[in-house]
């Protein structure tokens, strides 16, 4: 295995973990507002 074929993966991984800690952020932030507005509202 080259070191170009290597880069390669280590930068799709990255941005394969890059998306997933995004998603995961999105996701408890719009947690967060429903939790808040409910919460709000009651």
């Amino acid at each position: 295995m080259n070191l170009v074929a290597i880069e390669n993966s280590l930068s799709s991984y990255f941005v394969l973990l890059r998306t997933v800690i995004a998603i995961f952020v999105i996701s408890l932030f719009m947690q967060k507002l429903v939790v808040g507005a409910f919460s709000n509202r009651a």
